[in-house]
């Protein structure tokens, strides 16, 4: 009876010990064969299932409304991205998510998911990075034409 690192017993011939032949009880080959079908590891990842998700939404296949908000308008994964190595480059590029607070961003979002067109942000980094106008973009006579068409303001 052997006795196996994994905690297994096993009843092994004394001659395949003698010579070598086994080497565990039969977890060490499961474990070479998971190995050799394992590209990165991390596929649990939360870095991994953004990368999902961003490869998703830009795709011909993606559900109705995010189908509307990514490729219909055009938004595609650069190449790198989403070919044979295409997770790797990406994690190489974006490295692991800083906090749960944060989510993938396009920096410039009529932009494609690119190499400089992509950051971790958080929330409120994002909704700064809409394209909206702020109160400081507008000129005075601007804001007080809305104010008056508003019926706030009455000239």
């Amino acid at each position: 009876m052997c006795k196996c690192e994994c905690g297994v017993e096993v009843a092994l011939p004394a001659p395949s010990l003698f010579y070598g032949n086994t080497k565990s009880c039969g977890c060490l080959r499961m474990q070479l064969l998971k190995e050799r079908h394992t590209i990165h590891g991390m596929s649990k990842t939360k870095v991994y299932a953004a990368w999902q998700k961003m490869k998703k939404r830009c795709s011909a296949n993606a559900p109705a409304n995010e189908r509307k908000d990514y490729y219909d308008k055009g938004i595609r994964v650069c190449d790198d991205w989403s070919g044979k190595n295409g997770f790797l480059l990406f994690y190489n590029h974006i490295g692991d998510k800083p906090t749960s607070q944060h989510s993938l961003d396009r920096i410039n979002n009529k932009g494609n998911y690119e190499y400089k067109n992509v950051r971790w942000a958080t929330a409120k980094e994002q909704i700064n990075n809409r394209n909206l106008k702020r109160i400081e973009d507008f000129s005075t006579k601007e804001l007080l034409d809305e104010l008056n068409k508003r019926g706030i303001l009455h000239p």
